[in-house]
């Protein structure tokens, strides 16, 4: 079910032939804090400001923040939303770990605040529709989860941190089966309808690793068996990886933090590729879709 203020939206694309552009941040990680190694925390609203005049003519259609924007403190959300207002388009929020380093009360407060209600939602621009995904909702972190999450987190969590597998960290999370079933139905539609669906979500499904959900196949399978399924768009991990899997390309994205190079994406999307402009540590790069037999 679509959450009622997020529920899918068509924006005013700036596009061509059903395409769209858009910018992506992974990881930004601002915050009033001391510097800790290479986390500059202080310089990422600076490099989010740098991102903005170097994009304004860009005729990108949304920004969308990977997660993990801010890095711990819920009172360093105003100055960085006021920076996302300045780019004068509209900006899609998905929800990170660092997002729920806070109290019960502020969690419902930030998810409400950033995703509305669920956490989940999508929007379509031109022929594409994005389906963005709350990872949290299964995480040892939130506090928040309703009964079915936590009975489902219950089952899944445990057994996987016993068998001390690659994405059992206890930041990480998953996605609950009341996710998998909205994906699944809107990827039917999208089938129906011939729209490209990219799926985005702060934690990574594959290659498994330390940075990827707790179920991933749970996902992989219900993406693999939806021709509309294109991409999955993830961040999370700060490194730059690619990997095709049943048809569907796994894309994730570097961090701004970390990184003294001014680290973001733009991201081009069309019928039949998807094109990376990476910027700073961000990879460049032209991904065929389904139907495409070369990587370029």
């Amino acid at each position: 079910m679509f959450s009622a203020a997020f529920a899918a939206q068509n924006l005013r694309a700036k596009t061509s032939e059903g395409g769209c552009s858009a910018i992506f941040a992974a990881d930004i990680h601002h915050g009033d804090i001391d510097s800790e190694g290479i986390k500059k925390y202080r310089e990422s609203l600076a490099k989010v400001s740098k991102m903005r005049l170097a994009q304004k003519d860009s005729g990108c259609a949304f920004l969308v923040n990977l997660g993990d924007a801010v890095d711990r403190n819920h009172k360093d959300w105003p100055p960085l939303l006021a920076e996302f207002d300045k780019f004068g388009i509209p900006v899609k929020h998905v929800l990170g770990n660092h997002d729920f380093i806070c109290s019960p009360a502020v969690q419902k407060k930030t998810v409400k605040m950033l995703c509305g209600e669920s956490g989940y939602y999508s929007f379509d621009v031109g022929n594409w529709r994005f389906a963005v995904l709350d990872c949290m909702r299964l995480s040892k972190i939130s506090k928040i989860k309703n009964a079915a999450c936590a009975a489902e987190f219950e089952k899944v969590y445990p057994p996987l941190a016993a068998s001390k597998a690659p994405n059992s960290p206890a930041w990480g999370g998953g996605i609950d089966a009341e996710q998998r079933e909205w994906l699944d139905r809107l990827l039917a539609r999208a089938d129906s309808e011939r729209k490209n669906v990219a799926v985005i979500s702060h934690m990574m499904v594959y290659p498994v690793c330390e940075g990827s959900i707790y179920n991933p196949d749970d996902i992989g399978k219900i993406l693999a068996s939806h021709e509309s399924a294109k991409i999955f768009i993830a961040g999370h991990y700060h490194r730059s990886v690619l990997q095709e899997r049943d048809g569907v390309e796994y894309l994730t994205l570097a961090a701004m933090i970390g990184n003294d190079e001014q680290t973001y994406s733009r991201l081009d999307f069309s019928d039949s590729l998807v094109m990376v402009k990476g910027f700073g540590a961000e990879i460049s790069r032209e991904i065929p879709l389904r139907g495409f037999k070369k990587r370029l």
